[in-house]
């Protein structure tokens, strides 16, 4: 099981890649990574060091969503974007 935090448009090619590599791909709420950042260092501040080890937990924790709707998605939205 592989965890993300899903921002902008970057983590489409990464969630293809694991998809493809038959692993599974969860989803943790960006605003859930900030909240518990926050909550264990008292530190608002962005740190993308620190991000790993937070997504990590959340997933070992249960806190994620499934992606398989989302890779649908994403491939329906790269057909749409590619020229005929």
């Amino acid at each position: 099981m592989v965890g993300c935090e899903p921002t902008g448009h970057y983590w489409f090619n990464f969630a293809q890649y694991v998809k493809q590599s038959g692993m599974t791909l969860v989803l943790v709420n960006t605003y859930h990574v900030k909240q518990t950042k926050e909550l264990d260092d008292n530190s608002p501040t962005k740190n993308d060091s620190k991000d790993p080890k937070r997504i990590a937990k959340l997933v070992s924790e249960g806190r994620y969503a499934s992606s398989s709707g989302t890779h649908l998605w994403a491939s329906r939205t790269k057909e749409l974007r590619t020229p005929p």
